[in-house]
């Protein structure tokens, strides 16, 4: 049996346009299928801070759960933060964790070092403290 050429023509067009779907609808649910995603703009893994607060900035992108060492975040309508943390001395991990509404979490975990400065000491003030009696005549009447 010979097909002729427009008969090609309609199967090779209703081909191109269910790729055409098929791509177009996996592009769309790319957020479903990736889940969430997690920009950080500062601080850099693996720096060292000789300030004890530290500011954590960044970009959340397709979540509706920001957390920061498991304290919720506020993000902005574009998905923006910007969020102080308070480092220990030493070694600290901090962890970044988005999700969304299927139940897929994204997790940033940061190593940062706190390297506190020699920090001048002040010697204490010796108080010296004085009593003085009061001595007072209060008359009792009968």
């Amino acid at each position: 049996m010979s097909h002729n050429a427009s008969y090609y023509l309609k199967m090779g067009s209703l081909a191109l346009f269910a790729i055409i779907i098929v791509v177009y609808s996996v592009f769309q649910a790319r957020n479903i299928i990736f889940g969430p995603s997690i920009d950080l703009t500062s601080p850099i893994d693996g720096e060292t801070y000789t300030a004890a607060l530290i500011d954590i900035k960044g970009i959340v992108h397709n979540a509706n759960t920001f957390t920061i060492d498991d304290n919720p975040v506020l993000t902005d309508k574009n998905g923006g933060f910007d969020n102080q943390l308070l480092l220990s001395p030493g070694y600290n991990i901090i962890k970044v964790q988005a999700g969304d509404k299927f139940g897929k979490t994204t997790k940033v975990m940061l190593q940062v070092i706190l390297k506190e400065t020699p920090q001048t000491i002040i010697s204490p003030v010796k108080i010296v403290a004085t009593t003085t009696e009061a001595t007072s005549t209060n008359k009792i009447s009968p």
